[in-house]
């Protein structure tokens, strides 16, 4: 179909589809076009439609009409043609593009236009003003605004720049949307009005806000959208301005255009750079060419907003989400192998996988804990178990231990899961060492009762292959490891003496040319069909290389 594209001062202000076989244009509003200007005669000029072509006749009108800076009474149109009546030019084109806009460049998050910030040194209005508090109390935010009615861009811009300040200012996301269309609706000519957000599991547009001018009207859900707009909004990622829905071609295919009796309409999405998070969809059921560019342009500014608000909440949550993992990872792992986990399973969702690896387990425990915590008090022995906590948990961190387990009096330790870890057997080893000194040290200076018995350390270090990941419930799960290595390293420290290291063959094998260790020889654990061979590290050895 044919389309007039409506420019003043050089501006395009609206774009019309000719869908009739006469289209009138003049000063007064029965027109098809009214032209508010004084140079406009009531009943000025008329397109008739001829065959495929379309005629201009002037109808006796005193300033005339201009078809390409010539003076005309009938003549053919053309594709091209600039039409000048009064203040208004006109462009006639043969085959409508239809009034459709990429949601203007996504890659650039864009303001309205250049010019319209320059606004912003020459309103007066004050910008104190609470647009909510505006709201709330009945008013409008057009009123506020009508000492910039002689510039529709200053109104605009003032309009979007409070609305903006509500914005970010909301508690809620709710209140955001409510503001939003309280705002739409007061300065775009809608009867209806719908803001759907898209579910990022479904991929649907599900209803989150409706309005209807008229109060009377139904709400919720009977404020049927056409899905047929909606889904090009959020597919192309285009707004979409109809003029004329029910002979809009474009929308042929919709069976809701005719059946709701929509005959103007506009949508435009939730955006914000590449992402679309749902749409604001207005339409107005009595007027044909109800909106304008200009309604486009606002509405599509507004509905950025709004999305920037959406992406705020989601990093908010995000940061929270990863804030309570780092939280919880700290308490088990280094800070260098919290960032790690964090890095690698930022696009991750954490499931139930588990993978078989080669690690290095460190047991730990208070040797003759059960007679010793016959003879002090429960409050008494649960300071000593902190401390004793304390120091081997920051000494597993130091040599990029991860703890696995507190169990009773003892500390299960992980070196080589979840993070990578070549030098595992060593670190384990070290750390081992490292715990035995600290315990030791920890004697001479205690502050506890004099009668407070002195504790010792006992250390089971194993290397082998076991079941590592995430263990449990769907709702509750731990990382964890399974396997013989797990419980030949608890049973180690059994041989051990009073503060002192037990490691099994394989630990030995890969730190043999770096730690003096002494064989125990043959050992029969419990379960266990062959002896273990058992090594006891010496106590001279370095543990302070990292």
């Amino acid at each position: 179909m044919p389309q007039l594209v409506i420019k003043s001062k050089d501006k395009v202000v609206k774009e019309i589809i000719l869908s009739k076989d006469t289209f009138s244009i003049g000063r007064l509003a029965e027109n098809d076009l009214e032209l508010n200007d004084h140079l406009v005669s009531r009943h000025h000029t008329k397109l008739i439609k001829q065959g495929t072509d379309y005629l201009i006749q002037d109808l006796g009108s005193a300033n005339g009409t201009f078809l390409n800076k010539k003076k005309v009474k009938v003549e053919k149109l053309k594709d091209g043609d600039e039409i000048q009546i009064g203040q208004t030019t006109i462009i006639f084109k043969a085959e409508s593009a239809f009034i459709t806009s990429t949601a203007p460049p996504l890659e650039t998050s864009p303001h309205l236009s250049s010019d319209i910030v320059r606004h912003l040194g020459e309103l007066s209005i004050d910008y104190r003003l609470d647009v909510k508090d505006i709201l709330s109390r009945g008013g409008s935010l057009s009123e506020a605004a009508r000492p910039l009615r002689q510039s529709k861009e200053s109104e605009r811009f003032f309009i979007l720049y409070h609305l903006g300040r509500a914005v970010t200012s909301a508690t809620s996301l709710d209140e955001v949307l409510e503001i939003a269309m309280n705002s739409v609706f007061d300065v775009i000519k809608a009867d209806r009005g719908v803001i759907m957000l898209l579910d990022k599991e479904s991929g649907k547009l599900l209803y989150k806000l409706t309005k209807c001018r008229k109060a009377t009207e139904d709400k919720g859900e009977s404020i049927y959208v056409s899905q047929t707009i909606t889904n090009k909004v959020v597919n192309d990622k285009v707004s979409i301005i109809t003029c004329d829905a029910s002979h809009d071609p474009r929308f042929q295919a919709g069976l809701s255009i005719a059946q709701y009796n929509i005959h103007s309409a506009l949508c435009v999405p939730l955006w914000e750079k590449q992402d679309v998070f749902g749409v604001i969809y207005v339409d107005n059921l009595m007027q044909t060419y109800a909106f304008t560019q200009d309604d486009l342009e606002l509405l599509t500014a507004i509905a950025n907003q709004i999305a920037i608000r959406i992406k705020q909440d989601e990093l908010y949550e995000s940061l929270k989400r990863e804030a309570l993992m780092r939280g919880n990872l700290e308490r088990y792992h280094s800070p260098d192998v919290v960032e790690l986990i964090i890095h690698q399973s930022a696009d991750k969702e954490i499931g139930r996988e588990v993978v078989e690896k080669t690690v290095t387990i460190l047991f730990a425990d208070i040797q003759n804990f059960t007679t010793i915590s016959e003879k002090v008090t429960p409050r008494q022995l649960a300071e000593m178990l902190n401390e004793f906590f304390e120091t081997t948990t920051q000494i597993i961190f130091e040599f990029k231990g991860s703890v696995n387990k507190y169990i009773g009096d003892a500390i299960l330790a992980v070196f080589g899961a979840p993070i990578d870890l070549p030098d595992h057997q060593l670190k384990a080893v070290q750390a081992g060492v490292k715990m035995v000194k600290a315990i030791k040290e920890l004697q001479k200076v205690k502050t506890t009762p004099p009668d407070f018995p002195t504790y010792h350390l006992r250390v089971g270090i194993n290397t082998g292959i076991v079941v590592a990941g995430n263990i449990g419930a769907a709702k509750r799960i731990e990382y964890t490891v399974l396997g013989d290595v797990v419980n030949i390293a608890s049973r180690l420290n059994q041989y051990a003496e009073s503060n002192e290291v037990a490691i099994g063959e394989a630990t030995y094998q890969a730190i043999k040319d770096v730690v003096k260790a002494n064989p125990i020889g043959g050992v029969k654990l419990k379960g266990k069909q062959q002896a273990v061979q058992v090594y006891k590290v010496l106590s001279d050895v370095t543990s302070d290389e990292k």
